[in-house]
């Protein structure tokens, strides 16, 4: 497993404290993509060396494996099984193009919460991000049968308007969390420029059965 970095208590969910890891490589090029260090494939750090720092820490309950994308590492499953040895809760952040992987790892129960990240409506995928959509949804029909916790966000980034919007709110069965754009650390510095989050618009949407707006200040429910 190549793992671009480690940060140590990222986060807290549920009253649990999470470390986060950012595996090194991607299979999409996303224009608005925040981390473009992670898309390069490079052996910057080992997974067995990241997973003896987790053991010597001690200071959180679960780990979040985010990327660049997971799922492309085929010794994802077996970093994972060695993370959950150590008694910690997995979350995993993936852009759902490998259902293959999704399913292996939702069968051998090895990931207790899955964010799947939708770039796009179903027409534009291949322009936003380089990649094909009938991928993602098999990925979302996947979770769709699965009995775990997951949701799907959407970063409301500038080459997404409103129409957009609309057309990925009916494609999400569940739970969306459509988040605040990154104006920092952008791979195409074009297109670097604010995007408001209009709440009341979003909150209007067909489609969700729950939509949360999380930006760098706050998450909230909307509807």
């Amino acid at each position: 497993m190549d793992v671009a970095r480690l940060e140590l208590q990222a986060f807290t969910w549920n009253g649990l404290i999470f470390s986060k890891v950012w595996t090194q490589g991607c299979n999409f090029k996303c224009k608005f993509c925040n981390v473009p260090e992670t898309i390069g494939l490079k052996n910057l750090n080992n997974g067995n060396q990241v997973i003896n720092e987790i053991r010597n820490s001690r200071v959180m309950n679960g780990v979040c494996i985010s990327g660049g994308e997971p799922t492309i590492h085929k010794d994802l499953p077996i970093f994972i099984k060695k993370l959950q040895l150590l008694g910690l809760k997995i979350m995993l952040e993936t852009n759902g193009s490998n259902p293959e992987m999704i399913e292996k790892i939702t069968k051998r129960k090895l990931v207790d919460y899955i964010r799947l990240d939708i770039k796009a409506p179903p027409e534009k995928y291949e322009e936003v991000s380089g990649s094909r959509w009938d991928d993602v949804k098999k990925s979302i029909d996947i979770l769709n049968n699965w009995s775990g916790y997951w949701e799907v966000t959407t970063v409301w980034h500038p080459l997404l308007n409103r129409e957009d919007l609309v057309r990925i709110g009916t494609v999400i069965p569940g739970r969306w969390v459509v988040i605040k754009f990154q104006t920092e650390h952008i791979l195409d510095e074009s297109i670097n420029r604010d995007v408001s989050i209009d709440e009341e618009f979003l909150s209007s949407i067909n489609g969700p059965r729950e939509i949360w707006v999380r930006t760098p200040e706050h998450e909230r429910r909307i509807r």
